[in-house]
Parts: structure tokens; sequence; C-alpha cells
């Protein structure tokens, strides 16, 4: 389970440095460009996982380092200290012996400082609410489903009305695709885009009564551009994703990036198939009427749904921006998509268990240690008759020497070492024992008691100047000046801001005016061509009418000069 845990924040990490990426990208680079926009998005949304699952299966030492997410283990903590050799030298003195040991200090490698922050972190709680959390929300979106299935269990077919008529025509140019089912239901108040083995498009009720036949051709369009990219299935693995992973807050807004993309480049193709965008533009604010108070799902592509990018939208058909992005999808995508993917694998950092990057990761270059000097421990052993005796005394008897036969002369000491000496080498005292080795000693460093260095000596006071008080002078109101500066600055700021403001606030009202203005001549002009078309067809029927007059008034007189003929 550690490992899952591992994996969860790679993810999180991968991630969120592909959808920041994602996020500055779009807001400085990708402006009028859906079909950018949405690549990026999208692998942004799924590159997390493809880098995380790639790090665990392959894994590798990236160039930001890895996260460590257990505490070391009591091996892997254990002091070690290393010792030379070391000399003994016993001296002894009559019966009294001590102990001197040469060595070298010890050199002991400090260890390194655990980090004990997972023994407390509550990993497993967070995997099993994840997992509970991410349940929930799957199954709240199957029922969502389900909800909107039997919402539109009830609609009607309309393949063989004038609407159906429409798909076919739409479907039948180039570059020719497969009509989709038309329906149309009281259930829905806006046009979607529904099914995947069998696409079909959901009209509401009123659009036939309410739109005209150019009107209903350009929603038909919008909607069945839905189909012809599969918007419906990318819409529903999008929502299925984002529920799963909903500890990344940011696959939300990647979701809402890629809806927003994916209704531009259907406006694109509906505009481009009719050759109407007027029409469209006129459609997208109509339904947006229908849509307030009452909210469409989410799980299929609707038109107009919310109306933060409405205006965008409206504005771009009517500039006639959607005709620069007829062009078919770079095919720098996957190069770029590759590239951006190995990046973040190659240089984000992961997340590892230490215990699995004994196995999978390569060795590292061993760090040097930090290094503690602790001083050895001198041992103190039990009296020692001797260990080196030197008999210079010329009294070679065996006889056991009688403690008050010599006195305390230096001759008598010489003496008694002798007897002590020939008493070893002939057995008669038994040798002594080797010591045993010193076991290590590990001190704190915390606890050496480490003289302190000696206070370092005060600086000479500097020398007094005369001029002091006109220093003070000088510096306050150059201060005072500099703070006049800067509030005149944030004042032409501010002023900098407003008529950035107003000019904004004109340049869009003079846009949306201009929009008005052009969809009401457009309608004018449509009104006065009928007119025209209307005038033409009656002058038509009464040229038709005197020519009629006329052959008959000729058959007439044709008629009165046979008659007087005969």
């Amino acid at each position: 389970m550690m490992s899952v845990f591992g994996w969860l924040v790679t993810y999180m990490i991968h991630s969120s440095v592909l959808l920041l990426t994602a996020l500055g990208i779009d807001h400085f680079l990708l402006r009028g460009r859906p079909h950018w926009k949405e690549m990026v998005w999208r692998v942004a949304l799924v590159g997390g996982l493809v880098t995380a699952t790639a790090q665990v299966l392959w894994p590798m030492r990236p160039i930001a380092g890895t996260v460590w997410l257990d505490p070391l283990n009591s091996s892997s903590t254990a002091q070690s200290a290393s010792f030379v050799p070391m000399t003994q030298v016993v001296i002894r003195e009559r019966f009294d012996a001590s102990v001197v040991v040469i060595a070298p200090q010890a050199v002991v490698a400090a260890p390194r400082s655990a980090s004990s922050w997972m023994s407390v972190f509550p990993w497993r709680a967070v995997l099993r609410v994840w997992a509970v959390g991410a349940f929930f929300l799957v199954a709240s979106l199957g029922l969502s489903w389900r909800s909107l299935q039997k919402r539109l269990e009830g609609r009607r077919r309309l393949e063989s009305t004038a609407v159906g008529d429409i798909v076919a025509e739409l479907a039948a140019k180039t570059p020719a695709v497969r009509a989709p089912l038309v329906s149309a239901t009281e259930a829905v108040t806006v046009p979607m885009a529904w099914g995947f083995r069998r696409p079909e498009i959901v009209l509401p009720e009123r659009m036939a009564r309410e739109f005209s036949a150019q009107a209903q051709e350009s929603v038909l369009a919008h909607e069945f551009a839905h189909l012809v990219r599969r918007d419906p299935l990318a819409r529903l693995l999008t929502a299925v994703f984002v529920r799963i992973f909903f500890i990344q807050p940011m696959n939300f807004i990647a979701a809402h990036k890629l809806n927003a993309a994916a209704e531009l480049l259907a406006d694109d193709w509906a505009a481009e198939r009719t050759a109407r965008p007027l029409d469209l533009a006129e459609c997208l604010t109509t339904v947006a009427r229908w849509t307030i108070g009452d909210k469409p799902s989410a799980l299929v592509p609707a038109m107009a749904l919310g109306t933060s990018e409405l205006r965008q939208r409206v504005e771009r058909l009517v500039k006639g921006e959607w005709l620069s992005m007829r062009t078919k999808k770079s095919v720098w995508f996957g190069p770029i998509a590759t590239l951006l993917l190995t990046a973040t694998y190659l240089i984000a950092p992961n997340a590892m268990q230490v215990a699995e990057a004994k196995d999978k990761l390569p060795a590292a270059p061993p760090r040097p240690p930090k290094l503690v000097v602790a001083p050895a421990p001198v041992p103190v052993p039990a009296p020692v008759p001797l260990v080196v005796a030197v008999d210079d005394d010329s009294d070679d008897s065996d006889e056991p020497c009688k403690p008050k036969k010599h006195g305390r002369s230096k001759h008598a000491h010489r003496h008694e070492r002798g007897h002590l000496g020939r008493g070893i080498a002939r057995g008669l005292i038994p040798p002594i024992p080797p010591m045993p080795p010193m076991p290590p000693v590990f001190v704190n460093p915390d606890e050496l008691d480490v003289p302190e260095p000696p206070e370092p000596p005060e600086p000479p006071e500097p020398p007094e100047l005369d001029d002091s008080a006109d220093v003070d002078d000088d510096a306050g109101e150059e201060m005072a000046d500099l703070e006049q500066d800067l509030e005149e600055l944030q004042a032409q700021m501010a002023e900098v801001r407003a008529q950035l403001q107003q000019i904004r606030k004109k340049a869009m009202s003079e846009a949306l005016g201009q929009a008005r203005a052009a969809l009401k001549d457009a309608k004018k002009a449509r009104k006065e061509a009928e007119k025209a078309r209307e005038m033409a067809k009656q002058r038509v029927e009464e040229a038709k009418r005197r020519a009629k007059a006329d052959d008959d008034d000729d058959d007439d007189d044709d008629d009165d000069d046979d008659d007087d003929d005969e």
C-alpha cells in the first residue's frame, strides 16, 4: 500500500507541473487557437498519470531529486565507528598497576536524521479517503447518466421530417460523413449531441416552432460537429477521470478548458459547413436565453452551456476568426506532446519508499558523512602483578624473599621485581590474560563538554562626526522626496488603469454595437431581398397575365376575320 501512496504523490507532483505549464501556455500563447488549446490541456490532464506510472515501471533518478516517504530503518541509522589497532603499555609500581592506552581518536559517522513526518502522517487514511471519495463521485456520475437516459426515453423521431432532410444535406456535403439520428423532446431545453455507438442529435420541441429553416440548419450543424469529433465520449471519459483523481483540483480547470475548446471547434465546423456564421451567432444568443433557470446536463455536449464563453464565441463568429482556423490538426502535435511528457519524466521529482529504492534505483555516489570526534575511553583493568620486569640484582637464589629482608631502598625494589619476573618465566605466577577488545563508544555531540570560544574583542568606537545633524536632515529630505515621488507614481498608475478600463469598456461596447448593427443590417437586407423576390414574382405573374390576355385578343381577332371572310 505504501508503493500506491508513493505513486499517488508522484502523480500529484507531475500533474501539478503539467497543469500549471498548460495554464501559462494557454494564457500567453493560445488565445484564438482552439486546436492547440485542446491538445495542450489533454496532454496536461492525462500526462501526469502517464509519467507517474512510467516512474513506477521504469524507475530512475530524476534531475529534481526524489521525495522519500518513510523514515529510515534502524539498521540504516546504526552508528558505526572505525578504530585502528591500539598499543597498550602496563606500568607497574610495586603492587599497584595502571594501564595507558595509546591510540588515535575514534572517528564516528554521525547518523542521518530520520524523516519522522511519515511516521505520524496518516497516509493509510489518505488512501482510504481517496478510494471512498472516488467511488462515490463515479457512482453519482453514473446515477446522473441514468437519470438523463430516463428523461430521453419518450423522445420523438424526426428522420422523416424536414429536420431529417436538413441533416441529410449536411452529411452529404464535402467531405461526406454519416448522418446521425435526430429526435425531439420536451424534456430538454437546449440541443445536445447524444450517444456513442448510435450517435443522435436531441432537439427541444420549441426549436421547430421558433426557428426558421436556416437557423435550424446552423443548430444542427453545430451538434453534428460534436458527433463528428466524438465529443460525447471524450466528455464522459474526462468526467470519469476528473472524479477518480479529485484530489487534484486543477483537473476540474482542465475539464472546463477542454469543454470550451470543443465548443469553439464545433462553431468553426458549423460555420464552415453552412457558410452562415451570423445565423449561428444569433442562434447561440437565443438558446442561451432558454437556459436561464434550467441548467442542462454537463455530461453531453449541449449548445450554449454557460455564459462566460458565449461572448467570445459570438464575437469570433461575427469577426470571421473561424476562417483562419479551417486547417487540419498540425503534424507537430504528437512530437510536442511526447517531448513535454519526456521532459516531465526526466526532470520532475518523484516519490518513493526507501525499501523500494534499494532494489529499483541505481546506487547513488556516497556522500561524505558528518564526522564527530569522540575520545576513546581508557579502561582500567584489575591490578596485575607485572607485565614487564627487569632483573638487575645479582642475587639469583630461588628462596622466597621475606618482606623484612629488604628495606625501602632502590635496591629493594629491583630485587622484588626480579623475583616476580623469574616467577612468571618459570610458570610459578600465571601470565596476564590479553585485554578484551574495547567496544565502540558513541557520544552525542550535544553532550560533549566543548569549551566555549573566547569572545571577540569589541570593535573600536567610530569617530564622532561634526556634521551628523546635517546628514540626518539631508537623509530625511531625500526620504520625503522619494515618498512623494512614489505617491505621484501610484496616482499616475491608478489613472492609467482607469483609462485602460474605460478604453476596454468602450471598445467592447463599440464591438457589440457593431455586431448588433451588422445583425440588423443583415436582417434588413434579408427582408429587402424577400420583398424584391416577391415583387419580381408579382411582375412575372403580371407579365404572364398580360401575355395571355394579348394571346386571347389575337385569337378573337382571328376568329372575327374568319367570320368576315365567310
